[in-house]
């Protein structure tokens, strides 16, 4: 293997906020796939878990060197994630959420790239999702260099294939000029990912590396959150520096692409009042997406659907 003595290649970094129930299964997933290699190190942050959190991380860490633990105020994942990769000292950087678990193959899969690509700045491969006992299909990247402004267009646009904060490493020195976007509670992994994209070099794998668990969530309870956090990463976005500005004219339809999705979720759930009050919104900032198929079809269903519930 090539790297220098005692350096560490990777860095997982996984934040957590109650998950007493499946931070341990994460970071043994990392700690199986490593076996004894000394060049992988896992840094964990305890946003101010409220359960038995870091009392199991505390025991954990006294038994096994190369897993670090934190704790800080509860402060979101975007900040526990920054706080991880400050304290990260591996040359990459590997983003895992709290309940993910890490393929027994990704750390020989990501050292080939390592090892034979010309340098880059991030490498991504893809991912399988699991929900009680059921595993979904797989979802992988094509192999090879990624042209930045497809890939971007991808990202911002459409959900870009294989990529989850998961299946990515990021050389350390890119995302500290980065970092996650705090204060932003949906994309903010869509954010980091495209400045990334539009400003570095990019390469993907065709191989899982990695298992996310699927949750059913709330739709009623979220939503808002999402509506303001769609204006926030806009803001993060196509405001920041970094940014090339051949990729700041996409920002009306960045923001639209959310209304409409929001309002595809709003139809699904029989909510078409507010599924009709997103669509417009969506086409007012961005009138070229009025006849986007999809979203069309749900926004005129749902006018009627409305209509007979408001006899």
């Amino acid at each position: 293997m090539k790297n220098k003595a005692n350096a560490i290649r990777y860095s997982f970094v996984i934040p957590t906020y109650n998950y007493a129930g499946y931070i341990a299964s994460a970071i043994n997933s990392v700690l199986e796939a490593a076996k004894a290699r000394s060049d992988v190190e896992v840094v964990v942050v305890d946003d101010g878990s409220t359960d038995e959190t870091w009392q199991l991380l505390s025991s954990m860490a006294c038994k096994e060197s190369r897993l670090r633990v934190f704790r800080q105020d509860n402060q979101g994942p975007s900040a526990a994630r920054n706080a991880g990769a400050e304290r990260g000292r591996g040359e990459y950087l590997w983003f895992l959420d709290a309940d993910d678990r890490l393929a027994a193959g990704a750390l020989s899969c990501f050292d080939q790239s390592v090892e034979n690509l010309p340098p880059f700045d991030m490498l991504f491969g893809g991912y399988q999702s699991f929900n009680d006992g059921r595993i979904g299909k797989k979802n992988v990247p094509v192999t090879g260099m990624r042209e930045s402004k497809a890939l971007f267009l991808e990202s911002i646009f459409s959900e870009l294939v294989g990529l989850c904060v998961g299946s990515s490493i990021i050389k350390r020195e890119t995302f500290m000029k980065v970092r996650f976007p705090v204060g932003v509670h949906n994309s903010e992994d869509t954010v980091m990912y495209s400045l990334v994209i539009a400003t570095g070099k990019v390469f993907s794998v065709s191989e899982v590396v990695v298992f996310t668990r699927r949750h059913e969530t709330s739709l009623r309870n979220s939503i808002s959150m999402n509506v303001e956090s769609g204006f926030k990463a806009a803001e993060c976005l196509f405001d920041n520096d970094m940014l090339p500005a051949e990729y700041r004219k996409y920002r009306s339809r960045f923001l639209s692409y959310r209304y409409l999705e929001m309002s595809r979720l709003y139809y699904v759930n029989n909510m078409f009042s507010e599924c009709i009050n997103l669509y417009m919104r969506g086409v007012r900032v961005c009138p070229r997406n009025f006849f986007l198929v999809s979203y069309f079809r749900k926004y005129m269903k749902a006018l009627i659907r409305a209509a007979f519930a408001w006899r």
